[in-house]
């Protein structure tokens, strides 16, 4: 039997997971804040507690979760969901809203790149020559799908951090290595005359036109643009941010761009940025999502709706 300690233990320490997290991206560290809200609304299961005080947590931890990373939709995403389920008059209701819910979208989360892949393999015809920036899980998926096409990826470093690296090494589970390079972000350009299609993921989707990217995918969204490169942004629903949810950028280490002996100056490392929506196209599990699709389902968020 769980005690009311032990849980508030388990929001603790996944609250410092999600917070420190520097190596995933945002589609897993929202998978990993479902699996502890759904633990927490069947917590009644095994304690002493009333459904009332389960259902009050869940929604006093939704809203906190909501605020862990400001860059991340799907934590926006997946704790208002579950704190407007929770909305009902009466708790066992409420309770069994937000578990199936939850439930749901962890269901769902295994079919998400076969599903986006079927709709991104008509939108390139023939081989795929893909660049790439930072370590998208749902990149990874999603071409791992389209394995059978790929005769080249390249992927940029991405600092800060370097996770284009590590997303290099990913790929060669599946493609062989001598198919994969990793360029500096500068060589974006270089890039680019190498590929026929640019691929990323999205921390966010934003209803005032705009995704949220590591940063210099705006280099690859604009360069691409004027080279007729076609740019594919592969995110599911999750990443829609409500309404009424403020993106705020995040910040590394600034010691990977200069010196910590070197004073004179200000540096800022900048992990993410926010991208004009109509450099690229966005391809969700249902197909091409538009401005006005994710404009909709952000507001259906907004508190008080």
């Amino acid at each position: 039997m769980r005690t009311i300690d032990e849980i508030h233990l388990s929001i603790a320490r996944t609250f410092g997971s999600i917070r420190s997290d520097a190596v995933h991206g945002a589609s897993y560290i929202a998978n990993t804040a479902a699996q502890l809200l759904l633990q927490i609304s069947e917590s009644k299961q095994s304690n002493t507690l009333t459904a009332e005080q389960i259902a009050q947590l869940l929604r006093e931890t939704s809203r906190k979760i909501e605020k862990l990373r400001p860059s991340m939709a799907p934590l926006a995403h997946i704790a208002r969901r579950t704190w407007l389920a929770t909305k009902d008059d009466d708790p066992e209701i409420a309770l069994s809203q937000a578990q199936t819910y939850l439930r749901m979208v962890m269901k769902n989360g295994e079919s998400i790149p076969e599903k986006i892949a079927v709709h991104l393999q008509k939108k390139v015809v023939g081989s795929l020559q893909v660049l790439t920036i930072s370590r998208s899980a749902t990149v990874l998926q999603v071409l791992q799908q389209l394995q059978s096409r790929i005769t080249q990826i390249i992927c940029l470093e991405s600092r800060p951090g370097r996770e284009g690296i590590d997303a290099a090494i990913d790929f060669s589970s599946f493609i062989a290595s001598d198919k994969i390079q990793v360029i500096s972000d500068s060589a974006v350009y270089q890039g680019l005359l190498e590929s026929n299609c640019a691929i990323v993921g999205a921390d966010a989707l934003l209803g005032i036109g705009f995704f949220v990217n590591k940063i210099g995918t705006n280099a690859v969204a604009c360069i691409s643009k004027g080279m007729q490169v076609p740019l594919f942004v592969v995110a599911d629903e999750t990443k829609i941010a409500p309404a009424d949810w403020v993106w705020r950028p995040e910040y590394d280490d600034n010691a990977q761009i200069i010196r910590r002996s070197q004073k004179l100056f200000k540096a800022d490392a900048m992990i993410f940025e926010a991208v004009p929506s109509d450099l690229g196209t966005i391809i969700s599990p249902n197909g091409v999502l538009t401005e006005d699709d994710i404009y909709d389902k952000a507001e259906e968020m907004r508190i008080g709706q």
